[in-house]
């Protein structure tokens, strides 16, 4: 069985993606594939992207991400190409983590190819924050 993407992104870097140090990079990662889709997002994650997420409060997160589940409907599973973008939103918009970015890169990375974003742009984004032997 082949592994998924996701599976050979994380096992291209050497980086400790269990390490809490490691969600900044893994932000800017899904900032990056969603940038090219953001007219596809609501408009408050569209605002949201062309901030700065670095100087954003955990309350802003927060209610960033209700507001989100809110608009995600009964898609909450990310069924349709809508959805899975919403989901993939709803991640990169995740706030601080308490453990690494490892589960979240998958998860994202599914949603992403779910909601139709190339595996070439996934590819190419996890290359600029982990390195050229990525993907």
């Amino acid at each position: 069985m082949d592994s998924s993407l996701a599976d050979q992104l994380i096992e291209s870097t050497s980086a400790d993606l269990d390490s809490p140090s490691e969600c900044g990079r893994a932000q800017r990662f899904f900032c990056d594939c969603l940038l090219g889709v953001r007219a596809r997002l609501p408009r408050l994650a569209q605002e949201l992207l062309a901030r700065d997420l670095a100087l954003l409060s955990e309350e802003e997160f927060a209610a960033s991400r209700v507001e989100l589940w809110r608009l995600i409907g009964n898609d909450s599973m990310g069924s349709t190409p809508e959805g899975a973008l919403m989901r993939a939103a709803i991640i990169a918009l995740g706030g601080t983590q308490r453990d690494g970015p490892l589960d979240a890169i998958a998860m994202f990375c599914g949603f992403c190819l779910r909601a139709g974003i190339s595996k070439e742009t996934l590819v190419h984004a996890f290359q600029r924050q982990w390195g050229p032997h990525a993907g």
